[in-house]
């Protein structure tokens, strides 16, 4: 999914309910909390949503909390490629496709930092993201994967 209009305005969002203000954002990235209906009412409005996804670290909400290391930084190449091809690509994005998401945000790219040996595998998980997921993807703090 390309985007159809040109994105002016967005907005993060992880707190309960629905703010009648993010009506007013072309695109809000969300919790995986939010309730379907208000995702939605939502995606009805023409908000492009985005669920958040962390590449680092699991918070305790998770459907899949029990297969996942609690920090991505403290594993080694072997231990991250089997919980990101598993769990992102099996489960959080199909999670998310569910949901009524239109577009993923994957936070925590800097996980690298910790063990700059994940970098080639995290370029490419993304690229596999990218390639799987029909909308929007979203990464933040990839500076150190950037090139």
């Amino acid at each position: 999914m390309r985007f159809k209009k040109r994105v002016k305005s967005f907005a993060v969002y992880y707190g309960p309910g629905l703010p009648s203000e993010l009506l007013n954002y072309d695109v809000a990235i969300l919790s995986p909390l939010i309730s379907s209906n208000r995702l939605k009412l939502l995606n009805q409005r023409g908000v492009i949503t985005v669920g958040y996804l962390s590449l680092a670290e699991v918070r305790g909400w998770e459907p899949w909390l029990n297969e996942t290391p609690r920090l991505m930084g403290r594993l080694t190449t072997k231990e991250a490629l089997n919980w990101w091809g598993r769990i992102v690509l099996r489960k959080a994005i199909p999670f998310l496709l569910k949901k009524g998401f239109k577009g993923v945000f994957l936070d925590n790219l800097d996980v690298v930092g910790l063990n700059p040996k994940l970098t080639p595998k995290l370029v490419s998980l993304v690229k596999k993201v990218r390639s799987a997921w029909p909308g929007p993807v979203i990464v933040n703090r990839g500076f150190r994967v950037l090139e």
